[in-house]
C-alpha cells in the first residue's frame, strides 16, 4: 500500500514538473539564493531564460541573473571558467571541421 502512495506521488511530481517547470526553476533559484548557493541559483534562472522564453518569469530571471553577476564572488569565476571551456570546445570543433 505504501509503495502505491509513493508511486502516485512521483507520477504527480512528474506531471507538475512537466507543466510548471518554469515555476519550479524560479522557486529553485529563489531558494538557492536564500541558501547562498549563487551558482546553482544562476543556473536555475539561466534555464528559465534558455528553455522557457515565453514564461512570465523571464524578465525577472534576467534581472536576478544580472544581480548575481554584480554580486561577484565565486559565481563570476565559475562562469568565466565555463565560458573558457566552451570557447576551447568551439575552437577544437572548428579545427576538426576544417580538416574535412
Amino acid at each position: 500500500m505504501f509503495m502505491k502512495h509513493v508511486m502516485v506521488f512521483f507520477i504527480l511530481l512528474g506531471i507538475i514538473g512537466y507543466f510548471f517547470a518554469d515555476h519550479i526553476f524560479y522557486w529553485q533559484g529563489d531558494f538557492m539564493v536564500r541558501m547562498q548557493y549563487d551558482t546553482a541559483a544562476y543556473e536555475a534562472y539561466e534555464r528559465i531564460v534558455k528553455y522557457y522564453p515565453e514564461s512570465k518569469f523571464v524578465e525577472d530571471s534576467r534581472k536576478k541573473m544580472a544581480a548575481l553577476r554584480a554580486k561577484g564572488g565565486d559565481l563570476n569565476k565559475a562562469l568565466s571558467r565555463k565560458e573558457q571551456e566552451l570557447k576551447k570546445e568551439q575552437e577544437s570543433r572548428q579545427k576538426t571541421e576544417s580538416f574535412r
